[in-house]
């Protein structure tokens, strides 16, 4: 039977102790930087938001010209709104109207 598990010494690691110095403030003039880039990054986010959110808009724009350029009969038959209908039924009346007003006008 054993009476003691510990017979032997584990070696102790020596270290040196190496007190780091962390400045917790900054210059003035640094923190003055750091204040105009924060303001000159958050105006960029803001600037490419806004960038975003407007091409969102004329991408769903320009895909909404493009079904309402479509003849009136087709636009029924893939079953656009009622109201899409009659704007574009209203829409080729218009150019139809000023093409004859132009003829009219060049006297052909």
């Amino acid at each position: 039977m054993l009476t003691s598990t510990n017979s032997f010494s584990e070696p102790v690691m020596q270290t040196t102790c190496v007190q780091v110095t962390i400045p917790l403030w900054r210059p003035l003039h640094m923190r003055v930087w750091a204040h105009i880039a924060g303001m000159a990054r958050a105006r960029w986010r803001e600037w490419l938001r806004a960038r975003h959110e407007r091409a969102q808009w004329v991408r769903l724009r320009c895909g909404f010209d493009g079904l309402q350029a479509l003849d009136p009969h087709t636009l029924r038959d893939i079953g656009a709104p009622e109201g899409m209908v009659s704007g574009a039924i209203a829409r080729r009346e218009m150019d139809a109207h000023r093409i004859d007003r132009f003829s009219t006008w060049r006297g052909v």
